[in-house]
C-alpha cells in the first residue's frame, strides 16, 4: 500500500498522497473526481508546487472502517457501509472510473460515525501495482470478521452469509438491491403502499358495531380486503342494545363516613346524627387538653375514642378543627425524639448535593475501586476531569472514544456544539496512556500544543486535553 500523510488546514484534515516522479497520472480519472460530486467516493483537491504533486483527500469528521468496525457493530452501521461501499463502486463505473482505481483498505476507507455512510478513495494513478480484487471476497470478509450486537435480530446476516455463499457469480447490482431490502425492513407499515384487493374480489366496506369506536375500526380495517360468501350480503344496521351509560351508572352521592370531624364540603351530606357525633369528638378531643396528666391519662383517653387516636397518628390538622385536637399531649417529652429524627435527613440531602454530577461512573465502574491506603500506596484508575463541572470521566476501556455521537462514543458531550462526533481517543496500552485526534475540525490540544490527527500523542498524569474548547485534565489517581 502507498504511503499516506495527514494534513491538517483550518478545520479539515486532509490525506495526502504524493505522486513521485515514475508516477504517471490517469487524467479522465482525475478530472471525473476533482470536478464531480460522486457519491460513495473521497472528494480531492489536485495540487502541485514546484515539481512535487499532491493528492488531498478531505476526511475531516471521519474514521477508518477499520477503526469504526473495532467494537460490536449493529446493523446500520454494518449495512451502511456495505452500501455506500457497493454503491460507490456502481457510481464510480457511470463516470467513467475503473474499480482498479479504487483502494479496498478498510483502513482507508472512511466512515461517517454519525450516518454510517462510507467514503472510498479513487487514486488516479495509471501504472501502480494493483491485485485484482474480488468483490464478493470483499464483502464476505468484512462480515466474517466483526462482531455482531447479539441484542438486535441478526436474522439479517444469515441473509447475506447465505446470498454470498451460494451465488458463483457475484452479482454488485444484486448485492446491492439486497441490501437496500434488509435496510427497509425497518420502515413504518405506513410507508408501505398498501396491497390493492384482486378484481373479483368485491369491494367491502366495514361498518363497526360500536359506534364508540367507529372511526378507530374503521382505520385499522380499511386495507384489509373483506371476503363474503354473497355478494348481496349486507351487514345489518341494527346495533346491539345500546347501553346508556348516565342510566347505568347515575351520579350518586357517597355517603359521608363517619370520621368524627366535619370536612368542607360536605355538610349538606352530613346527617344530624354526624353532626351531633362531630360535636362529641370535638368536646372529647378538648378534654385531653385540660385533664390529660401523665403518660397513662394520654393512652386512656386515646384507646376510648379510636377515631381521635386515628388523628393523633396521622399527624395533620382539619380545617374546621381546632389546632389543639392534634397537638401533642406531652410536648416536652416528644421534642427531643423529633430533633433526633428530623435531623438525619439534612445530612444525606447536603451529601447528595456535594456528590451529584461531580462524578460519572461508565461500564459499571464502582468508585470505592479507586483506594488510597495510608497514604503509601495508590490503586491506579485513570480518568480525564472535565474543569466546567469537576465531573470524573473513568477510562476503562482499551480504546475510549470521545465525542457527541451518542450511539458511537463511550463519553458523550452534548452541550459544547464545538466537539465533533468522533473527537478523539484515549489508548490504554501497556501501562501506557495515549490521545489521538480522530480527524476532528476543531482538533485536539495536549498542554496547549495542537497535536496531528491520527497520531498518538502520549499522556501522563496531570496532563492539561482539550478538546475543540473543552478543558480536561488527565490524572491516574
Amino acid at each position: 500500500m502507498k504511503n499516506f500523510t495527514f494534513e491538517t488546514q483550518g478545520a479539515n484534515t486532509y490525506l495526502v498522497y504524493e505522486i513521485s516522479d515514475n508516477e504517471n497520472i490517469d487524467t479522465l480519472s482525475l478530472g471525473m473526481i476533482t470536478h464531480n460530486k460522486i457519491s460513495g467516493i473521497l472528494p480531492v483537491v489536485y495540487t502541485q508546487m514546484d515539481n512535487n504533486k499532491y493528492l488531498k483527500y478531505n476526511i475531516s469528521s471521519k474514521i477508518p472502517v477499520k477503526q469504526f468496525f473495532s467494537s460490536v457493530v449493529s446493523k446500520k452501521r454494518l449495512l451502511g457501509v456495505l452500501y455506500s461501499i457497493a454503491n460507490g463502486i456502481l457510481a464510480a463505473e457511470e463516470y467513467m472510473i475503473e474499480p482498479s482505481s479504487l483502494i479496498f483498505d478498510l483502513e482507508y476507507i472512511y466512515a461517517d460515525v454519525s450516518t454510517c455512510e462510507a467514503y472510498m478513495i479513487c487514486l488516479p494513478i495509471l501504472d501502480k501495482d494493483v491485485d485484482f480484487v474480488d468483490l464478493g471476497s470483499f464483502f464476505k470478509n468484512i462480515v466474517f470478521s466483526i462482531q455482531f450486537d447479539q441484542t438486535e435480530n441478526c436474522d439479517y446476516v444469515a441473509k447475506l452469509i447465505s446470498y454470498l455463499n451460494s451465488n458463483s457469480v457475484f452479482s454488485l447490482v444484486d448485492f446491492k438491491q439486497i441490501l437496500f431490502d434488509l435496510m427497509n425492513n425497518n420502515i413504518p407499515r405506513k410507508n408501505v403502499m398498501p396491497m390493492q384487493p384482486a378484481e373479483n374480489e368485491p369491494k367491502q366496506i366495514v361498518r363497526a358495531q360500536n359506534s364508540g369506536i367507529n372511526s378507530y375500526a374503521q382505520d385499522l380495517r380499511k386495507p384489509e380486503p373483506v371476503v363474503t360468501q354473497n355478494n348481496n350480503f349486507t351487514v345489518p344496521k341494527t346495533s346491539p342494545p345500546k347501553v346508556n351509560i348516565p342510566e347505568n351508572k347515575p351520579n350518586k352521592v357517597n355517603k359521608p363516613v363517619n370520621v368524627g370531624f366535619e370536612i368542607p364540603g360536605m355538610n349538606n351530606g352530613m346527617t344530624a346524627f354526624q353532626k351531633k357525633e362531630n360535636e362529641k369528638g370535638k368536646v372529647k378531643a378538648e378534654k385531653p387538653k385540660k385533664e390529660g396528666k401523665g403518660l397513662f391519662s394520654f393512652f386512656t383517653k386515646k384507646s376510648k375514642n379510636s377515631d381521635d387516636a386515628k388523628i393523633a397518628e396521622n399527624n395533620f390538622s382539619i380545617p374546621s378543627q381546632e389546632q389543639g385536637y392534634v397537638q401533642q399531649p406531652f410536648p416536652v417529652q416528644s421534642q427531643p425524639n423529633v430533633q433526633k429524627v428530623v435531623s438525619a435527613p439534612p445530612v444525606s440531602q447536603q451529601e447528595s448535593k456535594l456528590n451529584f454530577g461531580e462524578t460519572t461512573v461508565l461500564s459499571g465502574l464502582k468508585l470505592d475501586e479507586t483506594v488510597v491506603l495510608g497514604g503509601e500506596s495508590l490503586t491506579v484508575k485513570p480518568y480525564i476531569l472535565r474543569i466546567k463541572n469537576n465531573e470524573k470521566i473513568y477510562i476503562d476501556k482499551p480504546v475510549f472514544r470521545i465525542g457527541k455521537e451518542r450511539s458511537f462514543v463511550d463519553y458523550y458531550i452534548s452541550d459544547n456544539p464545538a466537539v465533533s462526533r468522533s473527537h478523539a481517543n484515549i489508548i490504554i496500552r501497556d501501562n501506557n496512556y495515549f490521545v489521538v485526534d480522530t480527524n476532528s475540525k476543531n482538533h485536539t490540544y495536549v498542554d496547549g500544543v495542537m497535536i496531528q490527527s491520527n497520531i498518538e500523542i502520549k499522556i501522563e498524569h496531570g496532563t492539561k486535553l482539550r478538546f475543540a474548547n473543552e478543558e480536561f485534565e488527565f490524572r491516574l489517581y
